[in-house]
């Protein structure tokens, strides 16, 4: 697949789970599978399992016209308020009106009219082709991905909270989500501080700010990764599987990565829905 991508905005935190909480996540014993949970961890945090990164940064990807009505990008979900902001290598810039984003990560592009694939000069007096038809790259401005479980705190009176926010957990968040499940907004410190003892009224326009104590936060369009149980453990399954472990294999090793499975006591002691896996 074609890829030409920058990241503009890099995460703050990167980590989708640290392998304590992991294995919380899993319903694992804290003594036991601690180097699997790791594993996963990492995968996750490489993306050779999911294809991508799942962390939220700003890009700016070159695309070449696909010739129909869709043009996908290579990273999702993405933030469509603001919405991604097209342009083509040579300058002009696509009215936002002629397109609208679709899919379940919303990182899907449609324009009735179509991406063109190529591109060609003509001679205005004649209207014939003055030079060959060359191809039509669009470049993507976009923000696409997920916060990270510790980047967001639940409101709480007196909370800490920090422009940037934690890079791992028990430090102050850089976003926080309001008590009541109404409110689908997240809100983004852009002033550190301390929040006030009652909620604020949170704002509904994305972009709009709130003051809480001495803290400043803006409401922004963000999903928080899901901590879903299942997630994991369909990670997990899919590294048994593709691993395909061996009765009393202790361990792996490819090229200079190395699993070590804990021996075949190990088993013994994960919850009964991670053993299944196994």
């Amino acid at each position: 697949m074609y890829e030409d991508l920058t990241t503009t905005v890099p995460a703050v935190d990167m980590r989708p789970l640290p392998p304590s909480v992991l294995v919380t996540e899993l319903g694992l014993p804290s003594t036991a599978a601690g180097e699997l949970a790791d594993e996963i961890g990492q995968r996750l945090l490489d993306f050779d399992l999911v294809g991508r990164p799942l962390w939220r940064e700003s890009y700016s990807e070159k695309l070449p016209g696909p010739g129909g009505i869709h043009l996908p990008l290579s990273r999702w979900p993405v933030v469509s308020d603001p919405k991604p902001v097209v342009t083509t290598v040579s300058g002009g810039t696509v009215d936002a009106d002629g397109y609208e984003t679709s899919g379940v990560g919303g990182h899907i592009l449609n324009r009735a009219c179509g991406w063109a694939r190529t591109s060609h000069s003509s001679d205005r007096l004649t209207g014939t082709l003055a030079s060959p038809a060359s191809s039509l790259y669009y470049i993507v401005a976009y923000t696409a991905g997920y916060l990270m479980p510790g980047q967001v705190a639940a409101w709480s009176a007196f909370l800490p909270v920090r422009v940037d926010g934690s890079t791992s957990y028990g430090e102050p968040a850089g976003w926080v989500r309001p008590s009541s499940r109404s409110v689908s907004l997240r809100f983004e410190v852009t002033t550190t501080g301390v929040m006030d003892l009652v909620e604020p009224v949170w704002p509904t326009v994305i972009g709009d700010t709130v003051a809480s104590g001495t803290a400043v936060l803006t409401a922004r369009e963000a999903r928080e990764l899901p901590k879903l149980q299942s997630a994991f453990l369909r990670l997990a399954a899919h590294l048994r599987a593709t691993r395909k472990q061996r009765p009393g294999l202790e361990s792996e090793k490819i090229k200079d990565h190395e699993l070590v499975y804990g021996g075949a006591d190990a088993a013994a002691t994960l919850s009964e829905s991670f053993r299944v896996l196994r």
